[in-house]
């Protein structure tokens, strides 16, 4: 079966709640099939996507570990395994949001 990776930009070790992230669901061989992408934070289903991006403001409870899981679009039974998790550990708001938000 396919494997599944899944990146992160910005890839800091640290992220503040307000900013902006986004997942990227890669299938290794599967570049040519039409996927769904399933995301799941902590082993629940939290968002669907078409596409292998999903980009996203982070708050205080987007903390957790993310993993991705793919269906073919025209065989819904036909999913990958789950991707291994990435971890998101997010911080208060940075002082550099609060500066933006008064301009």
């Amino acid at each position: 079966s396919n494997k599944v990776f899944v990146t992160r930009q910005p890839n800091w070790p640290q992220i503040f709640s307000g900013e902006t992230i986004t997942l990227t669901c890669e299938v290794q061989g599967g570049e040519t099939t039409k996927w769904m992408y399933e995301w799941r934070r902590s082993g629940t289903v939290i968002q669907r996507t078409n596409s292998k991006d999903w980009t996203f403001r982070v708050s205080k409870f987007s903390s957790g570990d993310y993993m991705c899981q793919c269906r073919k679009t025209d065989d819904w039974y036909s999913s990958t395994q789950c991707s291994e998790a990435i971890t998101l550990s997010v911080s208060g708001e940075s002082c550099l949001l609060s500066i933006d938000m008064l301009n």
